[in-house]
């Protein structure tokens, strides 16, 4: 299995063992995957940024790999979820989550693979087909395989 593999799922299990308001495994668009959002009071699309990959020097086991896996969270436009207004409030709730889970200095491991947490910001608001979105960017090394 490619390091790149080993990375993604290590990631992409890590953000699995969240628990997250209003969001499970079925709310998630990943990669490359068909997703139908329709009648979703929330959800989340994953992208995964591999942006630097160096090869191990001699002597040197594994590579080292830097990047940047995105999650973007996803509420209604005007979300009155429950009759009423929840403006933005539900989606910084579901960030404050995704955020705590990948706060900075944060190590996960899978299948014995471990990934560093660099750090982590949100970007600015945006409304995209009748969605509030927000993109939390998480910025990640690995050393070695």
């Amino acid at each position: 299995m490619s390091d790149l593999i080993k990375t993604y799922d290590t990631l992409v299990n890590h953000l699995l063992s969240l628990t997250l308001t209003d969001i499970t495994s079925d709310d998630i668009a990943w990669n490359n995957s068909d997703f139908d959002p329709s009648g979703k009071t929330a959800w989340l699309d994953t992208f995964y940024i591999p942006a630097d990959i160096d090869i191990a020097s001699k002597g040197v086991a594994g590579a080292q790999e830097s990047g940047l896996f995105q999650v973007s969270v996803y509420v209604p436009a005007n979300d009155s979820t429950g009759g009423a207004k929840q403006y933005a409030r539900r989606q910084m709730q579901i960030m404050s989550e995704v955020l705590s889970g990948f706060a900075t200095n944060t190590q996960t491991s899978y299948n014995g693979v471990t990934v560093s947490i660099l750090d982590s910001t949100v970007q600015p608001a945006r409304k995209s087909g009748g969605w509030y979105v927000r993109d939390i960017t998480i910025n990640y090394y690995k050393l070695g395989v």
